[in-house]
């Protein structure tokens, strides 16, 4: 299988199916309405948008995610224009990072996003041009408490509950 709009990460999932993230070409009525998206300078006023997609071995798709079906849902709209994950979880979910503004989201089989984490940490980039302060995260896995790393540590979600707030009460 190949696809010239995967752009980042992809997972062979234990069935053999495999998860991309990929762009795709949005829907005409949807252009004026984006913030971010990715426009093409071969292809003129064309803008692509991320999706989430499992395909099997043949190349049929089973599942997909389209982050522009969530325009208004939320302040952040869904544009990553590098650094970027999507992973199937044990119950059937995925999790995806916006990885440029450093975004985390579960979203359940029926696409319904269940919890979202923007990472409060920042730092500083730039040698040679003006420093830019940036939050991005590379990729995201999600462990459950039972994994053995996790042994002997202090899981009580409490400790950190003023950490990460921004988004909270829209979800």
């Amino acid at each position: 299988y190949r696809d010239p709009m995967l752009h980042h990460d992809f997972e062979r999932l234990p069935n053999g199916n495999t998860l991309l993230l990929l762009w795709e070409q949005l829907p005409e009525d949807l252009v004026g309405q984006v913030q971010g998206g990715y426009q093409s300078e071969d292809e003129g006023q064309k803008m692509y948008g991320d999706l989430v997609r499992e395909i099997t071995p043949n190349g049929l798709v089973v599942y997909q995610w389209k982050s522009w079906e969530y325009l208004g849902t939320h302040n952040i709209s869904f544009y990553s224009y590098h650094i970027s994950s999507a992973e199937r979880q044990p119950n059937g979910n995925t999790v995806i990072c916006e990885g440029a503004p450093g975004r985390i989201f579960e979203v359940t089989p029926d696409k319904d996003i269940v919890w979202e984490y923007i990472n409060p940490f920042f730092g500083q980039v730039g040698a040679g041009r003006a420093a830019e302060s940036i939050n991005s995260v590379f990729r995201a896995h999600r462990y459950g408490p039972d994994h053995p790393g996790l042994q002997g540590k202090d899981l009580d979600p409490a400790r950190f509950a003023n950490l990460n707030r921004l988004y909270s009460s829209q979800l």
